[in-house]
């Protein structure tokens, strides 16, 4: 169902790979330019929520995150999915996201 011919409320859970954490600023940045409207951390921090009311048609949204690196190493995250709020059972997935932390 579209809502005024675009989605209602959408959702996009971005694991991080281990080693990184999100600046809360950036993300705080992004909600105050309308480029989204509301973000979480999931509990411990590995994965960030973001939330937009309503998208556009076809729209194509693309946020940069700001990261910290906490601890060296190799990491992957899990897959990155998006879904419509309420119909998580059609998830869109993403690759996941890799990251080499220098020591």
């Amino acid at each position: 169902a579209e809502y005024m011919g675009g989605l209602p409320m959408v959702v996009a859970i971005v694991p991080l790979p281990g080693g990184l954490s999100p600046r809360l600023a950036r993300l705080d940045q992004l909600v105050t330019a309308g480029e989204l409207s509301y973000y979480e951390l999931s509990p411990g921090g590995g994965e960030v929520v973001l939330y937009w009311r309503a998208l556009e048609p076809g729209a194509d949204k693309r946020v940069t995150l700001d990261v910290v690196s906490d601890v060296p190493g190799e990491y992957t995250a899990r897959a990155a999915r998006v879904y419509r709020y309420y119909f998580d059972e059609a998830k869109v997935w993403a690759q996941p996201l890799g990251a080499q932390v220098l020591g």
